[in-house]
């Protein structure tokens, strides 16, 4: 039914579905029959497939409401066929591609950026198509083909002759920018406008970057302010806290399971490891030796939502042994830490999800 539903444009038709399909590429033809299943309609339908009569129908997912200008339109097997008409007259630039090809992502980025400087040019879209789940007639489409390699990028000038303009350069935003000065029409009459939303776009960069410089001022200020806890009795854990809540809770009790962030670096500022950069809390038993000594010391002294900077010398962290090619042994560690939540054992859990 699902595959039904998504390969044959039969989302809002209730089950029995039927329909033929020619083979199993996204561009092979489909054609589904709609109406009371019997033997007379299927006979009939049947028969018109024989003679060439039905409109294929192709493998699609149900269509989005587009973001609006600035915004990569996701096109969809269904409507794909009447974007790229003969006789239409929208401008686009498609992009053809598999989400999960190689180097999509950045590529995916760039073709977002260039939405982006085209945000206030009436009339021109850019938009993209996943040929893992999306199908559409790939013959007017230069090069493409179902076992597509790299993404695939065509103009369709909406100029009533329906041609597409295959892109060859390279998947960055001033090669795709030029590309489509080009040829269309729309954006070439539209510089002004293209101009001054650079020119926002640059200024937001200034300000966002300003923005981070002026923060990043901050905390130095207040890790260089905050107290030196000597956490070991011997200065081998130093914590110096440079964000205490206003509602603190904890500190987490011995086996409590942990969520933490943290940012792992030399005493030089080399960055060795961080949660933050993957964008995924680390977790640990607290007081089971499932984390250096530090760790456990530092974090049974903390409550939720507290940030703090621990020093370690190596005695505390890796010892001579150092870890991987990245810690050398005898190094002296640094950890810019956040304690997110902590479940104490048997006991729901207590923090900031």
């Amino acid at each position: 039914e699902v595959h039904m539903k998504r390969n044959f444009g039969l989302q809002d038709q209730p089950p029995p579905l039927f329909g033929i399909q020619e083979g199993f590429h996204s561009d092979h033809k489909r054609y589904a029959f709609s109406g009371e299943i019997n033997t007379e309609n299927l006979k009939r339908f049947i028969q018109d497939y024989l003679d060439s009569k039905l409109k294929p129908v192709w493998m699609s997912e149900a269509p989005e409401e587009w973001a609006g200008p600035g915004n990569v339109r996701k096109i969809v097997g269904n409507e794909m066929e009447d974007l790229v008409a003969p006789g239409s007259d929208k401008q686009m630039f498609i992009v053809v591609y598999k989400l999960h090809m190689k180097n999509w992502h950045p590529k995916a980025d760039a073709l977002q950026s260039v939405a982006d400087v085209l945000k206030y040019v009436d009339g021109f879209y850019i938009g993209a198509i996943d040929t893992t789940v999306n199908g559409f007639d790939m013959a007017r489409f230069e090069d493409c083909k179902p076992n597509l390699k790299t993404p695939l990028g065509y103009l369709f000038n909406g100029d009533g002759t329906g041609k597409l303009v295959k892109y060859d350069g390279k998947f960055v935003k001033s090669k795709i920018l030029a590309f489509i000065k080009d040829h269309s029409s729309v954006v070439s009459s539209n510089t002004e406008l293209i101009a001054k939303r650079e020119a926002e776009l640059k200024q937001a960069i200034e300000d966002r970057k300003a923005e981070e410089k002026r923060k990043k001022k901050e905390k130095e200020d207040a890790i260089a302010n905050a107290i030196q806890v000597d956490l070991s009795g011997d200065e081998g854990v130093i914590k110096q806290t440079y964000v205490t809540p206003t509602e603190p809770q904890g500190p987490p009790p011995d086996g409590a399971t942990v969520d933490a962030h943290y940012t792992g670096t030399l005493l030089d500022g080399t960055k060795f490891d961080s949660s933050r950069d993957r964008g995924q809390p680390f977790s640990f038993t607290l007081g089971r030796g499932q984390v250096i000594k530090c760790w456990d010391k530092a974090f049974a002294s903390m409550v939720v939502g507290e940030q703090a900077v621990i020093t370690c010398k190596s005695d505390y962290a890796y010892g001579q042994r150092g870890s991987g090619k990245k810690i050398p042994p005898g190094a002296t560690l640094k950890f810019d830490v956040e304690l997110l939540s902590f479940t104490p054992p048997d006991e729901p859990d207590v923090g900031l999800r």
